[in-house]
């Protein structure tokens, strides 16, 4: 059963950025692996009988859980917040001990956000680059990211924003904000920045716009657009088709 658990949490590593076309055969890589999903749930109830407590009913749960979770997480990556807050809903309550609810709890607080008006701009210590005119968070699109120097997926991700300037003919700003945690500082983070080659807006803060954000992990993106907050998550799922799912007119 451990092996099961370990193959089903690489479900969860399908996503990243590509063409339409590769965006297409990831969700029906992913169908179909939510349907084997499924299909073993139903196999192990249907040779061990019904849960009723013990082991095995805590294994089932599980794996509906997790079945529960990806669903969730499919529909978010097509922009169907509702759809993906009613699976998370679902799961946390029948499925609230597993260790997927803590997953599904973290979710639901980014989806949380969404079409909530971003509030008051990121109070801002220092700027690397960029200044307070890359704080009109009120107009026009803007794409956070959230980081700090030492998380390597920070420093896979960031390169990646570069140069990025326009999503379906409309202009995008980045704005890259970090809070100094850990082995953060003014001198290793400009040091972090200039190696890596960014030259967009980024900028440290005192905290409470992360707070506000719900961030818990890095690096994390949040899209916002005229003042209001499109979308929340791993910037690694911001490929074509959800951009395009999320500035549809």
């Amino acid at each position: 059963m451990r092996r099961l658990f370990g193959w089903i949490g690489l479900v969860l590593l399908v996503m990243g950025l590509g063409s339409c076309r590769a965006h297409r055969a990831q969700h029906a890589e992913t169908d179909a692996q939510l349907a084997a999903l499924t299909a073993r749930v139903a196999a192990l109830e249907s040779a061990q009988g019904r849960p009723g407590g013990g082991a095995t009913a805590s294994a089932l749960d599980e794996e509906r859980a997790r079945v529960l979770y990806q669903q969730a997480k499919e529909a978010a990556d097509r922009a169907a917040f509702d759809e993906a807050k009613r699976a998370l809903n679902e799961l946390m309550r029948l499925y609230p001990t597993t260790r997927t609810a803590s997953q599904a709890l973290r979710m639901s607080q980014e989806l949380a956000i969404i079409g909530q008006p971003v509030g008051a701009p990121p109070g801002i210590l220092q700027w690397f680059s960029g200044g307070p005119d890359d704080l009109h968070l009120d107009q026009g699109v803007t794409l956070i990211v959230f980081f700090e120097q030492w998380c390597p997926h920070c420093q896979r991700e960031l390169p990646k924003l570069q140069g990025f300037v326009e999503v379906a003919g409309q202009p995008v700003e980045v704005l890259a904000l970090t809070r100094f945690t850990k082995s953060s500082t003014l001198a290793n983070t400009a040091e972090f920045l200039l190696q890596h080659g960014i030259t967009y807006a980024a900028a440290q803060e005192d905290g409470a716009f992360f707070e506000r954000a719900q961030v818990a992990g890095i690096p994390a993106a949040m899209v916002v657009k005229d003042g209001v907050v499109l979308w929340r998550g791993h910037p690694a799922l911001l490929d074509e088709a959800l951009w395009l799912a999320l500035l549809k007119p």
